[in-house]
C-alpha cells in the first residue's frame, strides 16, 4: 500500500521528492530533523493512508469503534511531546484502526461533542479533544475525495499543523509538558 499510494500521490511526481522528508538517507544525520509542518504531516499521512488502505482491504471482520478503543486509545497516549520520532507513528495507525471502524461517522459525531472522548474538566481535556476531533474531521474530509491518495502541499502542511496542534494539547493534558 506504501508504494501504491506513493506512486500517485501525485501526478507523476513523489511529494518526498520534491518536499523530502528531512529523514532521507542522503541527507547526514546531523542535519536531519524529526518534525516541522511539511515533514509531521507527510509522515503522518503517508503512514495513515497505506495502513488504512491494509486494513480495508485485508481485514474481513468487520469491528465497531468500541472494539477497537483500548489499542486506539493506546496508541494515542504515545502522541506526545516525549516522542516525536513516533508519535507520528502512532497517531497514523490509531486513525486507521478509527477510521476502519463501522461506525466512523458516529464516532466522529461524538468527538464533536465535549466529554465524548476527554473530559473537559480535566487541565488541558476540552482543548485536547478539540484538537484531537480537528485531525479526525480533517482526514476525514480528505478521503471523501474520489482518490484520497492524491495529496497537495497545502493538505499535507495543513495535516502537520493539525497533528502539530494534537500532539501539543495531548501533553498538555497528558501532563508531559508543565506551564
Amino acid at each position: 500500500m506504501h508504494i501504491f499510494c506513493g506512486k500517485l500521490e501525485m501526478d507523476d511526481e513523489h511529494f518526498i521528492d520534491i518536499y523530502g522528508s528531512g529523514t532521507t538517507p542522503e541527507v547526514s544525520p546531523e542535519n536531519q530533523y524529526e518534525d516541522g509542518l511539511l515533514v509531521a504531516g507527510y509522515k503522518v499521512w503517508s503512514e495513515f493512508i497505506a495502513q488504512y488502505y491494509a486494513i480495508k482491504l485485508v481485514d474481513e471482520k468487520p469491528y465497531a469503534f468500541d472494539n477497537a478503543a483500548r489499542y486506539i486509545t493506546q496508541l494515542l497516549l504515545e502522541v506526545n511531546g516525549r516522542n516525536l520520532k513516533n508519535s507520528k507513528g502512532s497517531f497514523s495507525m490509531a486513525c486507521a484502526y478509527w477510521f476502519n471502524s463501522t461506525d466512523l461517522e458516529e464516532t466522529i459525531t461524538d468527538l464533536a461533542e465535549p466529554d465524548t472522548f476527554i473530559p473537559a474538566d480535566e487541565p488541558h481535556g476540552e482543548e485536547t479533544q478539540k484538537a484531537l476531533c480537528n485531525c479526525i474531521k480533517y482526514i476525514h474530509s480528505q478521503l471523501q475525495s474520489d482518490k484520497p491518495w492524491k495529496i497537495t502541499e497545502e493538505f499535507i502542511f495543513e495535516l502537520g499543523f493539525k497533528f502539530g496542534m494534537f500532539r501539543m494539547a495531548n501533553s498538555l493534558y497528558l501532563g508531559i509538558i508543565k506551564q
